[in-house]
């Protein structure tokens, strides 16, 4: 029984804490970058599709192909 929990805890090079830690930084920074990304793909896309002449239907195709 005691050889069975053995097999599973895990090993590491590098403490656990640090992993995680390196891990949440990665993760955030991530999730700020394709925020930013969005935001200006909302713009963009918007602006485009206002100032597109004609409207329709030029403007409405430009704007689906957008999204």
């Amino acid at each position: 029984m005691a050889n069975e929990k053995k097999k599973d805890i895990e090993t590491s090079i590098l403490p656990v804490k640090y992993v995680d830690f390196v891990e949440d930084i990665f993760h955030a920074v991530l999730a700020i970058a394709l925020f930013v990304i969005g935001v200006v793909a909302f713009f963009y896309t918007t602006k485009r599709l206002l100032e597109t002449e004609p409207f329709f239907p030029n403007g409405m195709i430009q704007g689906i192909n957008d999204i």
